[in-house]
């Protein structure tokens, strides 16, 4: 059997070890060092020819290991994928992002040298059309919804009748910039998936998401009844 058409696992339970690299000892450095090498590697040839466009010989060159090497870790480019996935977001949303004033958190983001790689390798899989791109999307949902309600670095949520669909829109809103990234740049003349991007409309979406950008006039409802669909009554399933 090839190497590409070995069977397909899903993550740890398949025997791939957890992507999340624990504190090595002496001895362990080099198998940690490898690991990350395939990580990286993957990481940027799935952002730009997708999992089913690469080969897992092109992610063993990429990484300098050969491909036994590769295959000891990794019995499948699914596997290896999925680790991928755990292993962008852990690192977005925990180092970058995770328990640091907006401040610290954005320059984190920004000073992050393979974000241009990571945010590639997001939006690929989120595109993709296959259970990747269903895992990718269903994890960042999941992500969003476990900090809505949690104050973060002196913020607070506001109320929301319905925080499991608040943390689909986010996902999907989040996901805009990466999804017209080339339109983002030729806008800004800044280069795709850039920090320099991110720089343009990062102040603007800070003050969307604390500001908001409508308010009542003066004597009208707080939040007007959403319109009723077909078959519903009451003013809709954000009536309050």
């Amino acid at each position: 059997m090839s190497e590409e058409n070995r069977p397909a696992g899903s993550g740890p339970e398949a025997g791939t070890p957890a992507v999340d690299l624990p504190a090595a000892a002496p001895s362990d450095a080099g198998v940690l060092d490898v690991r990350q090498r395939i990580l990286e590697a993957a990481i940027e040839l799935f952002g730009t020819r997708g999992v089913a466009g690469t080969t897992t010989r092109a992610i063993a060159e990429t990484a300098g290991v050969s491909l036994s090497l590769l295959l000891h870790h990794y019995i499948s480019k699914e596997t290896l994928a999925a680790d991928c996935e755990d292993y962008v977001v852990r690192t977005i949303l925990e180092e970058k992002l995770g328990g640091h004033s907006m401040a610290e958190s954005a320059a984190r983001l920004l000073g992050d040298p393979k974000l241009e790689s990571r945010l590639r390798f997001i939006t690929r899989q989120i595109t993709d059309g296959s259970r990747s791109g269903a895992r990718m999307f269903d994890r960042m949902v999941k992500e969003t919804r476990a900090v809505i309600g949690k104050d973060v670095a002196g913020m607070r949520w506001k109320a929301t009748s319905d925080p499991d669909t608040l943390a689909v829109v986010l996902t999907v809103y989040g996901m805009a910039p990466l999804l017209l990234a080339d339109h983002l740049a030729r806008h800004f003349g800044t280069a795709p998936y850039s920090a320099e991007t991110l720089q343009h409309i990062g102040p603007v979406l800070l003050e969307l998401y604390v500001n908001g950008i409508i308010e009542p006039v003066a004597g009208s409802e707080t939040q007007p009844p959403w319109p009723d669909t077909p078959g519903q009554s009451g003013g809709g399933r954000h009536a309050r």
